[in-house]
């Protein structure tokens, strides 16, 4: 058998961002085949405004071989901690659609390890499911700060992103403007 790569866009690159760096999609593709084996499917999900894909993510799949699932944003009204309205934008479906392509992948793409790129505790079900019930070896990748414990405690190994930090990332591009 073989693996597959699934990877929540959003998720990675702000950890990435918030510590200074920017995805290096080669070298994401070569960490996980590295700790798992030949992947035979690699996905990347994200969100864009209209729900198209930007360069970046036409760029991860002509280069990186990734299989895009780009969905849309939208504003949400919603209530800071101090009791004032926010208006923050939200994806809309990404991790649903992560956890469907993925139970769609694994009988069609036929692997039967996983790595996860992701620390949302929405995922757990999904991990439940695919360790307990199809013997599935899960791989999480994630931020320690942000990761679900629940989604962790079912992983065979759960590396943390600044342990991996100079295989995944390069410094960011500055644009002049």
């Amino acid at each position: 058998m073989s693996a597959a790569l699934f990877v929540d866009g959003a998720y990675l690159s702000i950890a990435l961002k918030r510590r200074g760096y920017a995805v290096d999609l080669h070298g994401l593709v070569r960490w996980s085949e590295s700790i798992a084996g030949p992947l035979s499917v690699r996905y990347w999900f994200d969100a864009t405004m209209d729900g198209t894909p930007s360069a970046f993510h036409n760029a991860a799949a002509r280069a990186g071989g990734f299989r895009l699932k780009i969905h849309p944003q939208a504003p949400r009204t919603m209530f800071g901690t101090d009791g004032r309205t926010v208006l923050a934008i939200k994806q809309i479906g990404v991790d649903v659609g992560l956890a469907v392509h993925a139970l769609r992948s694994i009988d069609r793409d036929r692997w039967d390890t996983l790595v996860l790129v992701a620390g949302d505790g929405d995922f757990f079900p999904l991990a439940e499911y695919l360790v307990e019930h199809r013997g599935v070896r899960l791989i999480v990748l994630g931020s320690p700060e942000t990761s679900s414990a629940m989604l962790t405690s079912y992983a065979t190994h759960a590396y943390p992103i600044s342990t991996v930090l100079t295989q995944i990332s390069r410094a960011p591009i500055a644009i002049a403007v």
